[in-house]
C-alpha cells in the first residue's frame, strides 16, 4: 500500500496524514485537509521531512451543481483575465 485516502472527521484528517507520511505513505484527504494553522504546519513539516505527497481534493466540484456551473463560467472568464484557477483542485503540497 502506497497511498492513504482519508475523508475522516475534518479535525482528524491532518493527524492521519502526518502519521501516514511518517510511515512512508502518500496521502489524499478530502477538503478540508486540516482545520488549524497548527495542523497545517504539522502536515507541511511532514511533507518536508518525508518527501511524501499530500493532496487535498475538492470532491464536491463533481457533485454540486452550483460548483460545476461556477467552474464552467470561470473557465470562460479565465481565458480573458488570466486569473488562477480556484476551482481546479486537487490542491497539493509537495
Amino acid at each position: 500500500m502506497d497511498l492513504i485516502v482519508t475523508a475522516a472527521v475534518p479535525d482528524r484528517r491532518a493527524p492521519i496524514a502526518v502519521g501516514a507520511m511518517r510511515n512512508g505513505k502518500d496521502v489524499v484527504a478530502d477538503k478540508p485537509g486540516c482545520v488549524s494553522f497548527e495542523q497545517l504546519e504539522q502536515v507541511m513539516n511532514a511533507v518536508a521531512d518525508t518527501g511524501r505527497f499530500w493532496s487535498v481534493t475538492f470532491s464536491e466540484r463533481f457533485e454540486v451543481r452550483c460548483v460545476a456551473r461556477a467552474g464552467r463560467t470561470r473557465s470562460r472568464r479565465t481565458d480573458r483575465s488570466g486569473c488562477a484557477d480556484p476551482v481546479a483542485g486537487p490542491h497539493t503540497a509537495r
